[in-house]
């Protein structure tokens, strides 16, 4: 765990795809766990995304109750 979230008290999760071949579908699926999960609270994409994958169309999908930029 990041030990500036220990020292914060919070658990980190952190998925990462691969750059080149990520596909919408998979994105889709895990910012809908994300979303879906009670022990998620926010949720932050980090940017660039690959050219295959629409950063706006991801910032509709995140719920705006977790989404940490909104």
């Amino acid at each position: 765990m990041c030990q500036a979230a220990k020292e914060l008290g919070f658990v980190p999760s952190v998925l990462r795809l691969s750059f080149e071949y990520a596909t919408k579908e998979q994105v889709s699926e895990a910012i809908q766990g994300f979303n879906a999960s009670p022990t998620v609270h926010g949720v932050f994409v980090h940017q660039p995304l690959p050219p295959q994958i629409d950063a706006q169309w991801v910032s509709t999908i995140i719920d705006p109750r977790k989404d940490i930029e909104g």
